[in-house]
């Protein structure tokens, strides 16, 4: 519970021991004595990380791009989505998209790019698309922001009171230029958290429903923020308190049809839903280890999660690795094409797009299913994506898989992670269908699949859905 950082080692050192090493002299712990793994993750959300339901809309697919030039190429890939039949359900506009580069963040629309937000975000609303804009916590010195921001206070000082400047994008990061140094919002002074809140109204007013709150996570130790706490101690507390902050104003004025799209979060990152894992690296090591990270994240407090579809970093993903990086995505809460270069399928060959058209069907085939299973997390306290061990904990064949997950409670994926070649599926007690055709498989078992065009997805025969999986199945288009 403590803020500052801290290190558990999980039988490193000693094998059959649990080592937690503080910063601070002294350690606060939970600890929630439990059997059922379930039991205690719910006891823990219900303590501190309690989520507010996830509005309908978000469930279709988002697009995206680091980054948008300008307004005629947003306006391209949304007519492009529509000219392909892809029901494209918001449109991110992130960090060099909206804002001037050297400014960020100061929440000024760049017009040079762009008519006047006024207009513009309610036209895009008006063709069926929802908005999300990028942010991060930080304010360039080259901004009236700035000036405005020291005057008053409102950020996290050095030694003396002046505001703490840093470079929020690392040094030497190839392919990102450096940043102007920037100060460091104090959200733990209330004044500060009403002007930031404050400066969203505007983009709220206008239809902007979502905003990205990238960031959030780099903090100097030796910052000073207004209620007497350094960097070193905030450290772990200071994205929620960031979150919390913009998550409050989205859904207080939009009465439960905001959100905001985040990747930081500690004690409470389950408050302030959707989660993202930022910046994966394109490469089929970097899908398995996006996987394992949200699976920790999920267990961790968060509720809804999901990563870039294609990947984020790195070279343009081949054929293979977008097609099976999407397939993958599409089975988790939500689901974002992003990335470096264009992710939108178009830019890939017509056998992929066609593949990948196929997918985000199937995503809306079922999305009763996906909706139905955002009201069970908040009401259960279960995560959209859970390990195999989740719910099955009896099973000692389900404890060390990695590499297959339960998306809701009905379903298991199991992606291809491999350029090459099919793959190894553990399904555990019961019957379950292949919804890609039909055939069905007793649990208990391991079976080996041939790589297809799509990836091994099984239904739970005696969960909730089941009709629902099996009516699609005997009107699939795959069959």
């Amino acid at each position: 519970l403590n803020p500052a950082p801290a290190r558990i080692d999980f039988a490193h050192s000693h094998n059959d021991i649990v080592s937690v090493y503080a910063s601070e002299n002294s350690l606060k712990l939970l600890i929630i004595a439990s059997e059922d793994a379930q039991v205690a993750i719910k006891e823990f959300r219900r303590m501190f990380a309690p989520s507010k339901p996830v509005p309908q809309w978000t469930q279709k697919v988002w697009f995206s791009r680091c980054y948008y030039q300008d307004q005629k190429e947003v306006d391209e890939v949304i007519q492009k989505a529509h000219q392909e039949d892809i029901p494209l359900g918001c449109i991110n506009l992130d960090a060099r998209t909206w804002m001037r580069a050297d400014y960020r963040t100061d929440f000024v629309w760049d017009q040079s790019r762009f008519d006047p937000f006024e207009s513009y975000i309610p036209s895009l609303r008006e063709r069926g698309v929802h908005v999300c804009l990028w942010e991060n916590p930080y304010v360039s010195i080259q901004s009236e922001l700035f000036t405005q921001g020291q005057e008053k206070g409102y950020f996290a000082t050095s030694k003396g009171k002046e505001p703490l400047l840093f470079h929020w994008v690392p040094q030497n990061l190839k392919g990102f230029p450096q940043t102007p140094q920037s100060a460091i919002v104090d959200f733990t002074n209330p004044e500060a958290c009403q002007w930031w809140q404050n400066l969203h109204k505007p983009y709220i007013d206008a239809g902007v429903n979502c905003f990205k709150t990238d960031f959030g996570e780099e903090i100097p130790f030796e910052a000073k923020f207004a209620d007497g706490s350094n960097g070193w101690q905030l450290r772990n507390k200071y994205s929620d308190l960031y979150n919390q902050c913009v998550f409050e104003v989205m859904d207080t004025h939009l009465k439960g049809e905001g959100v905001i799209f985040t990747r930081s979060g500690s004690m409470s990152l389950g408050q302030t839903p959707i989660k993202w894992c930022g910046d994966s690296q394109t490469s089929w090591r970097g899908l398995r280890a996006c996987i394992k990270a949200g699976l920790n994240q999920l267990v961790g407090g968060a509720l809804f999660w999901t990563h870039d579809g294609g990947g984020f970093y790195g070279p343009r993903p081949s054929e293979e690795l977008y097609l099976r990086w999407i397939q993958t995505a599409l089975w988790s809460s939500h689901a974002r094409f992003h990335g470096t270069s264009p992710r939108e399928p178009w830019a890939f060959s017509q056998e992929t797009l066609a593949l990948v058209k196929e997918s985000i069907l199937l995503r809306e085939l079922l999305s009763e299913y996906f909706y139905a299973q955002y009201n069970n997390c908040v009401l259960s306290g279960l995560s959209f994506l859970s390990p195999m061990w989740a719910f099955n904990q009896k099973d000692k064949a389900c404890t060390y898989i990695d590499d297959q997950f339960y998306s809701g409670t009905d379903l298991i994926v199991a992606p291809f992670l491999e350029p090459k070649g099919g793959r190894d599926v553990y399904l555990p007690n019961g019957l379950w269908m292949d919804i890609r055709n039909g055939h069905t498989y007793e649990g208990l078992n391991h079976y080996f699949f041939k790589r297809d065009h799509h990836i091994p997805v099984f239904a739970n025969t005696s969960g909730l859905h089941f009709d629902l999986f099996r009516g699609f199945v005997e009107r699939s288009m795959w069959n």
